[in-house]
């Protein structure tokens, strides 16, 4: 079996982002974010697909036996031109509440609406043999012998599109012990919806099909293949903790863990899922 493939992508992406601060009362701050970005691609690509197979066996038992073979060979050029296109917008509103001295609450809303649609038009020149013989002294003792030819000569155009919206309301509250301490802790509920699209339509100039010396040919006709839309919609609070260590006013070390409680049969138990650890330094 051989492949070669090809594939060149040459386009441009584009961002927008702004963000906007009110204070409220001197302590207390509402800040809007909103960001865009969009990705423009065309693409090209070239393959190349050569592959041959063949198996046997044979077995014999008492005054039974039985042999056969299969042999397989295809031979699958295809180049193509496409696009694809992602747009994304991104907007997040952030309650920044100053409850005490040494305590804050910030509650926000992030929504992100993104869409990716990829389309191609891929002409193909395709050509599978096959030839199969099978013996068996008793339930076939003529022998069969299956040969097959297929030649199709198509264009294929493929689309498809994925799109995905997400809503997340996270709740943190942050508490400072000391100048070197402060402790955080997240709440996090996500909803997420994602659907995807897909649909190729084969446009054949011909297709010759040959099976033990009966040809048939049918030419200029089209064949659709819709695959079913597929759903996807998720609902969970995900928490977070974490802990920030002020080693001086220009160096400081934050540790978040993400935790997940996993149930059993016997009992529950809780791993994590997740964590960072940076490193913030200014000069």
């Amino acid at each position: 079996s051989k492949t070669n493939q090809t594939w060149e992508q040459d386009g441009t992406n584009k961002y927008l982002n702004f963000q906007i601060t009110q204070n409220i009362d001197g302590k207390n701050k509402i800040k809007f974010n909103y960001g865009y970005s969009k990705t423009d691609l065309d693409i090209t690509n070239l393959t190349t697909i050569f592959d041959t197979s063949y198996y046997a066996g044979s077995w014999n038992y008492d005054t039974d036996s039985s042999n056969y073979h299969h042999h397989s060979y295809l031979a699958d050029n295809r180049s193509g031109i496409g696009t694809k296109e992602k747009y994304q917008h991104r907007g997040m509103l952030t309650f920044d509440w100053q409850v005490s001295e040494k305590s804050k609450i910030l509650i926000g809303a992030l929504f992100i609406n993104r869409t990716e649609t990829i389309y191609s038009n891929e002409p193909v020149d395709v050509l599978r043999r096959s030839l199969y013989y099978h013996y068996h002294s008793v339930y076939n003792p003529e022998s069969e012998e299956v040969f097959r030819r297929l030649k199709e000569v198509k264009t294929l155009d493929w689309n498809y599109e994925i799109s995905e919206k997400t809503l997340q309301i996270p709740i943190q509250f942050q508490f400072r012990a000391n100048k070197y301490w402060q402790f955080m802790f997240t709440v996090n509920r996500i909803m997420n919806d994602v659907t995807v699209k897909e649909q190729t339509s084969a446009f054949f100039e011909s297709r010759e099909e040959t099976k033990n010396g009966e040809t048939t040919i049918r030419e200029n006709f089209i064949e659709r293949y819709t695959m079913p839309v597929q759903s996807l919609t998720e609902n969970k609070t995900d928490v977070m903790v974490g802990v920030q260590l002020t080693i001086s006013p220009k160096f400081s070390l934050n540790l978040n863990i993400d935790p997940e409680i996993n149930n059993t049969v016997n009992n529950n138990f809780i791993n994590i899922a997740q964590w960072w650890l940076s490193f913030k330094a200014s000069i």
